[in-house]
């Protein structure tokens, strides 16, 4: 079997007679595999699992619906004192 020109999981150029990247590791044996790239890194791998995008907002930033719906009124406040302000600012002046 002849090698990959670049590895198909980080990128880097396979030399013709490498029998595995330098990069990740990746080799024949493990068929180019996305878990040799991950054990390289220091990253856990689990093939079966599956993404949660919300289950990662939700760990990562702490949301939640109660919370958004005041951040929300908030930003509102916020932004409407700032229009005054400027509006004031700019009557003031000219």
């Amino acid at each position: 079997m002849r090698n990959p020109e670049f590895c198909p999981n980080c990128g880097e150029r396979i030399r013709e007679n490498d029998s595995s990247c330098r990069n990740c590791g990746s080799c024949t044996e493990t068929g180019w595999s996305e878990r040799a790239y991950y054990d390289s890194i220091g990253v856990d791998y689990d093939a079966d699992e599956q993404f949660d995008y919300d289950e990662f907002l939700e760990r990562e930033f702490n949301t939640s619906s109660s919370s958004g719906q005041g951040q929300s009124t908030l930003f509102r406040i916020v932004a409407a004192v700032l229009v005054i302000l400027l509006v004031y600012t700019f009557v003031v002046i000219f």
